[in-house]
């Protein structure tokens, strides 16, 4: 059996009497140069030192075979030491565990704060960026910082993001002689010198929100669209707050997941969506240079780190991208079906999928394209279920009301939600035509016509009007395929002269009738 034995900076002075006895009987004694140093001329045993290469070690404990041995580590090996590499390795029932007084318990103390709450943790083996949103909600942080992320590095990383309410302290050496212990604000921190090898002490300032509430981006997400960068020419084009959240929602966003944001544009739910996935990464992926350097300015106004802006156009730009959990596609046009059955293809199992739509008229369109790529077909129900790739279905939402299902594939699942978000202005349109259609059709029939009992001259207007109709009926339609604000341009003006056609076809018939009677 391997002991692994903590010790402090004073060496043995402050061991107990079994870690004495496991040192003096061990036959090989395995631990840093500086370490064994300490244990002085007494222990007599072969002495193997170690650089920091877990895998050397791992071949040096494999070597001890049936001898008595022991690793000589500084603090508890059992918080973010070694014994949990070894134990993962090995197993548990080769190893004992000594441990010593560990350094952040040795910080929390010089500092004289208690650390049971603490959100603690080790910059060597947890990445900054994933770090600071905890630390942003955190009351006490411990910080075990290395070379290459100091204390001076955390503190300006902290500001960045907008996170000044914490006083920190920095301890070098605890328990050696030349120890010390600095405190100031993180802006003092960020232009100081420190040891990398340090543990940095953060205690938030009384009653300080995680989002002041002057502060750009204080909400989680359903901020205020004027809350973002947009381009000048194409403002007002950006996902609105209320699509944004429920389009988040749908998403269900974990806190380490890994989302797509296809044609961010300026990146409105790329930001939001990277303030729930903390512990994740958010690709917004765009075609446009201008709205992609408008992603990383809204990321910087935001104080998001976890986003990549992408610059491309899909699918060839996510094509060395990992595997979502997460797909977010908005846009206009049919480009948006065939990105959405690609999409779908790509997400890992129990992935989400929703889609944004501004026309009624690609309903059919993307359901028919999922339908396939699930290879399933859907039934009329409270939801939209597809069987996925290796998934126990996929999930899909309509918010105007026309939902499906289709039984379960089985497998570990996807979920796919695509929902509608029908054009207000559209609507507007054919309310328009209506209006006009009904109340002046046949008063304009009946001022060309006077004479009422001729059959031809409505005959000819009855014609007229329903080819035109079938004209604007397909200018309506292919509207919708080209970009954004050619839809938005276009698709009212078809729809209104559409229902103004039909309903004077309408009064067209009965002025027909009612006069030759």
């Amino acid at each position: 059996m391997l002991s692994i034995i903590g010790i402090g900076d004073d060496g043995l002075n402050a061991a107990s009497a079994a870690v004495r006895e496991r040192i003096a009987a061990a036959q090989v004694l395995l631990g840093d140069e500086r370490a064994l140093a300490l244990l002085g001329e007494g222990a007599t045993a072969k002495r193997v030192p170690l650089s920091g290469d877990l895998e050397q070690l791992a071949t040096q404990v494999e070597q001890i075979g049936g001898q008595q041995a022991a690793l000589v580590v500084f603090g508890d090996p059992m918080f973010y030491g070694l014994a949990r590499f070894l134990t993962d390795r090995f197993g548990k029932d080769h190893f004992e565990v000594l441990p010593h007084v560990s350094s952040m318990q040795l910080a929390f103390a010089r500092v004289m704060e208690s650390w049971d709450e603490a959100y603690l943790t080790d910059l060597a083996t947890h990445p900054l960026g994933s770090v600071i949103e905890k630390v942003r909600t955190a009351q006490k942080v411990g910080l075990f910082t290395n070379d290459e992320t100091g204390p001076a590095e955390v503190a300006r990383a902290l500001l960045d993001r907008k996170i000044d309410y914490f006083n920190a302290y920095v301890c070098e050496n605890l328990g050696a002689r030349d120890e010390r212990v600095t405190q100031g604000e993180l802006s003092a921190i960020a232009d100081g010198a420190f040891p990398g090898l340090s543990v940095m002490i953060l205690i938030r300032d009384p009653d300080a929100p995680d989002r002041p509430r002057d502060a750009v981006g204080r909400r989680l997400f359903g901020n205020p669209d004027d809350a973002f960068l947009q381009a000048k020419p194409k403002q007002g084009l950006l996902t609105p707050a209320e699509v944004r959240s429920l389009a988040l929602a749908q998403l269900d966003i974990a806190p380490g997941s890994i989302v797509w944001d296809v044609g961010a544009g300026s990146g409105s739910v790329s930001v939001e969506a990277a303030q729930i996935a903390r512990d994740g990464a958010v690709y917004a992926i765009e075609m446009d240079p201008e709205d992609h350097g408008l992603i990383q300015e809204n990321c910087e106004r935001f104080a998001v780190a976890n986003v990549i802006p992408v610059l491309g156009k899909a699918p060839e730009a996510w094509d060395k991208l990992p595997e979502p959990d997460c797909v977010f596609i908005a846009g206009a046009g049919r480009e948006v079906t065939r990105l959405a059955e690609l999409a779908y293809a790509r997400l890992r199992p129990g992935g989400r999928l929703v889609v944004n739509l501004i026309s009624i008229d690609h309903i059919a369109d993307a359901r028919a394209a999922l339908t396939a790529a699930a290879d399933g077909e859907p039934n009329l129900g409270a939801e939209a279920e597809f069987p996925a790739r290796g998934g126990e279905g996929v999930t899909t939402v309509l918010t105007s009301s026309l939902l499906g299902s289709v039984p379960e594939a089985g497998f570990a699942g996807m979920r796919l939600l695509f929902y509608l978000i029908a054009s207000p202005i559209v609507a507007l349109g054919y309310a328009v035509g209506v209006l006009l259609g009904s109340l002046g059709g046949r008063k304009i029939l009946m001022r060309a016509y006077p004479h009422h009992t001729d059959r031809r001259p409505y005959r000819v207007s009855c014609l007229l009007l329903t080819i035109l109709a079938f004209v604007f009926a397909a200018l309506q339609a292919v509207a919708g395929s080209f970009s954004s604000w050619v839809v938005v341009a276009a698709q009212p003006v078809a729809a209104a002269c559409t229902a103004f056609l039909y309903y004077g076809i309408c009064s067209c018939v009965v002025a027909w009738y009612a006069f030759d009677g």
